[in-house]
């Protein structure tokens, strides 16, 4: 399997982060070209925790809240 050169990594990671984004989140920040500014734009503007997967669980956690809606 061939590496993907620099551009289309980045092509790829700002596409994975639009892609969960609401539509008039995605709207708004779709012009953004790199992946890292589109990331600390969010952090900044939304204020984003780090996120972790906990596998054996299957929830996401943030910040010791669940995704899912019941507290952790």
């Amino acid at each position: 399997m061939e590496r993907m050169n620099g551009k289309e990594e980045e092509f790829l990671c700002c596409g994975h982060i639009l892609n969960a984004l609401s539509s008039p989140i995605y709207t708004a920040h779709r012009h953004i070209q790199t992946a890292k500014e589109l990331w600390t734009t969010l952090q900044e503007k939304y204020r984003i925790e780090e996120v972790s997967v906990e596998p054996e669980s299957g929830a996401y956690h943030a910040g010791g809240k669940l995704e899912r809606g019941r507290d952790a």
